[in-house]
């Protein structure tokens, strides 16, 4: 609800957990924000009329205070979390804005790791990087000019998904018509190098992946949001050691 307003949960794109709340996007051109203790609902954000707050919401993610809201085309806006009140009003002005070259119809994955906000950017064939620091010194500007990522350029890579774990980063990437779930090294995957210790569009050659518009990881289990095929898949892994001994 928000005032005597009661809104439906729909066209829902994506979630963020950060500080005690969760953070819902839907494509209706809303935020929704719960209590993650309760579950109630704390406000809606964007009153679901595109050409006010948001231009639909294709990704969220929440963390230290800052809300990243990826909309249509080709923008993310930044929020601050103390904005979002119940009593705050549906229509919000950003605190900064991003450029994220490309981008149209497509839920986007965000995450946050080392400083920098990390986009899975499909449309660009790229992973984009913004510095966090760096947005809020730049803030007040980048409503203006929103700011630009740094990237890499694949050539025919798109990348889907992404987030990170305590070792690795958790991504998807579609190649051609294959979709594969690989794993970085996150150190060397924050330095932008992208050498994958795990490819693999199938599980042991069976049960080949669609569309992998979402990924994290809990101890040793992967969760994978396969939207082709309409399921969660769980994957475990294993380890293996191979030693080597001379006589």
């Amino acid at each position: 609800k928000k005032g005597t307003t009661t809104i439906p949960l729909t066209s829902l794109t994506s979630v963020s957990v950060d500080n005690g709340r969760i953070y819902v996007g839907s494509t209706e051109s809303r935020l929704f924000v719960f209590d993650e203790t309760t579950n109630a609902g704390i406000s809606t954000v964007g009153n679901g009329q595109w050409w006010q707050t948001f231009v639909h919401v294709f990704g969220v993610v929440a963390k230290d205070g800052l809300v990243f809201v990826k909309e249509k085309e080709k923008s993310i806006k930044v929020l601050d979390a103390s904005q979002i009140t119940e009593t705050s009003d549906w229509n919000l002005k950003p605190i900064a804005k991003l450029n994220t070259l490309n981008g149209w119809t497509e839920v986007y994955s965000l995450d946050i790791v080392d400083g920098n906000l990390v986009v899975a950017g499909r449309d660009a064939k790229s992973y984009l990087y913004y510095n966090i620091a760096n947005i809020k010194a730049n803030a007040e500007a980048s409503l203006t000019t929103p700011i630009e990522p740094q990237k890499v350029q694949f050539l025919d890579i798109k990348p889907i998904a992404v987030s990170f774990s305590k070792d690795w980063a958790v991504t998807s990437e579609n190649i051609g018509s294959a979709s594969y779930l690989k794993l970085y090294p996150k150190a060397e995957f924050n330095k932008m190098n992208y050498k994958a210790v795990l490819s693999a569009s199938d599980i042991l050659g069976k049960n080949p992946f669609g569309t992998i518009v979402g990924t994290a990881q809990l101890d040793d289990r992967i969760f994978l949001s396969d939207n082709t095929n309409k399921k969660i898949r769980v994957i475990k892994l294993n380890k293996s050691v191979i030693a080597e001994q001379n006589n």
